[in-house]
């Protein structure tokens, strides 16, 4: 299975409820894709920030908030404050403060 796959199939087990297959699925997302791509590429950021998304949806929200704050660091390092996911990312974090 490829890491794009893990992704979506932790979103559906996250929609379904099934929140600790989707942290499973998820971390070994992660893993497999900070192996093959290195820690500061974008697209682990993407993981990192569904993952953040899990933990908050959980109320888990000093976990959500460390991976938020990680997740944002890479999209604005590597795409730049504007780019729509480090926009998105931006919003999810600052609703976690909301809560």
């Amino acid at each position: 299975m490829n890491v794009n796959d893990l992704n979506n199939l932790a979103a559906a087990h996250r929609a379904r409820g099934e929140a600790a297959e989707a942290e499973r699925l998820y971390l070994e997302a992660l893993a497999t894709k900070e192996k093959a791509l290195g820690p500061d590429h974008p697209d682990l950021a993407v993981t990192f920030h569904h993952l953040a998304a899990l933990f908050a949806d959980l109320g888990r929200s000093a976990e959500a908030r460390s991976i938020y704050r990680h997740a944002l660091d890479i999209f604005v390092r590597t795409l730049g404050p504007a780019h729509p996911h480090s926009q998105a990312c931006r919003a999810g974090y600052a609703g976690l403060h909301k809560n």
